[in-house]
């Protein structure tokens, strides 16, 4: 894999990263959204590590992000991406957004995990397992996508199929 090519997968996946997040699952499908938004990369990332791993290249990645609608705010998107030899990759990580919610503001914490194609789709699922401040005790799911057109430019979109708190 060339540094030019490697450049492109990983700013495919920084953008696909975070569209990814949205995992169309037939259960998640079904579900009718709370929510909804966009996001944005601000980057391409920052790798901080990569391997080899059979045929597969596995790169660890901080890329930070901005989102807007249901969850509004900024983020640091920590994952690790696993690209095959095909360019297409599986991606999983954590999020940590300085976010409000509801009117309430506070830090999130959200697990994403999703694949994306060759062309740039992606798909994915997210699960909000953490808050403080006036986020405290938020749990929540849901979908992202991205478009090839999207991820060209870092954007992607995505659902809240869930939103609850311990209030």
């Amino acid at each position: 894999m060339t540094i030019h090519t490697l450049r492109r997968s990983l700013v495919g996946l920084a953008a696909i990263a975070v569209s990814a997040i949205a995992g169309v699952q037939p259960a998640l499908a079904a579900q009718e959204p709370v929510g909804a938004g966009s996001f944005q990369f601000l980057s391409a990332g920052t790798i901080t590590s990569s391997r080899m791993v059979g045929p597969d290249l596995v790169i660890d990645i901080t890329t930070p992000a901005v989102i807007g609608g249901t969850l509004s705010g900024s983020l640091v998107f920590v994952e690790t991406d696993v690209i095959h030899p095909d360019h297409s990759f599986d991606f999983s990580g954590t999020m940590t957004c300085q976010c409000t919610v509801d009117g309430g503001s506070g830090t999130i914490v959200i697990k994403a995990r999703g694949r994306s194609a060759v062309d740039g789709s992606s798909v994915g699922r997210f699960r909000i397992v953490d808050g403080t401040g006036g986020l405290a005790g938020i749990e929540g799911r849901g979908t992202l996508s991205q478009t090839p057109a999207q991820a060209a430019r870092g954007a992607g979109d995505y659902l809240v199929t869930r939103l609850d708190s311990e209030d």
